[in-house]
């Protein structure tokens, strides 16, 4: 019952549910979007063509994720947050008007691959951002948690919210309708706190983007526990797909 208090503590706190529920809709367009374009694909081309649109949706995003990263470490957070959410959304409205439109396939997959590519952008400064408005570690903890909860409902909730609009309409009204709605949650991204706290400490001439990273893979190869856990990732992801 406590933790379902603390859960619902971040649910109606006016900054953490804000996060949340925005956070929510671009879970739903991430899986949803994926659906409607590997559907899309499948209707052109069979197995073959549906494995090429996620080759090309996910290699850019893997090349950008590191580089996207960068910027909730530089930037202020709730505004790359509100960025990437905006990036999502106007990407995914381009697609789906390209698919309703009858555009070559190149272009479909080429804006299908910016959608891909910024869910990159928002997604890590929800790491940076959940401190800066939590009130207490134990609101903070709740919020981590929310926060995987979200991610994992959104891998049920996408697709059917996806198959509900392909049932009455087209692949790029899925595209077009859940980019709709990402583009209204970045309007209301912006949080209301000490902008210090939203402001990483570090300076922009300390460290480069790619000093950064080979940082970050001299950490995983030296340190066991880091590897560890990057490794259970890799594997998760590679279970779910």
């Amino acid at each position: 019952m406590r933790r379902l208090r603390l859960l619902g503590s971040v649910a109606f706190d006016r900054r953490l549910g804000r996060i949340m529920a925005t956070y929510a809709v671009s879970a739903l367009t991430e899986m949803g979007t994926w659906v409607a374009i590997t559907v899309w694909a499948f209707q052109r081309g069979g197995v073959a063509e549906a494995g090429l649109a996620g080759f090309v949706q996910l290699v850019p995003a893997a090349l950008i994720a590191p580089l996207a990263g960068y910027a909730g470490d530089r930037f202020r957070r709730d505004v790359v947050y509100a960025v990437g959410l905006a990036l999502v959304g106007g990407s995914s409205i381009a697609t789906g008007a390209a698919m309703i439109a009858e555009a070559p396939a190149v272009v479909v997959y080429a804006l299908g691959a910016v959608t891909a590519s910024a869910i990159t952008v928002g997604r890590p400064a929800i790491g940076g951002l959940l401190p800066a408005v939590a009130e207490n570690p134990e609101k903070l903890t709740a919020g981590n948690a929310l926060v995987e909860m979200i991610d994992n409902a959104g891998m049920f909730a996408g697709p059917a919210v996806a198959a509900a609009l392909l049932a009455v309409a087209s692949e790029g009204a899925v595209f077009a309708v859940l980019g709709a709605a990402t583009l209204l949650a970045s309007t209301v991204a912006i949080v209301r706190t000490d902008q210090a706290l939203l402001r990483p400490t570090g300076g922009l001439e300390e460290l480069g983007v790619l000093d950064e990273i080979r940082g970050g893979i001299k950490t995983a190869a030296s340190d066991s526990g880091v590897a560890t856990v990057l490794g259970l990732m890799i594997l998760l992801v590679f279970v779910a797909g």
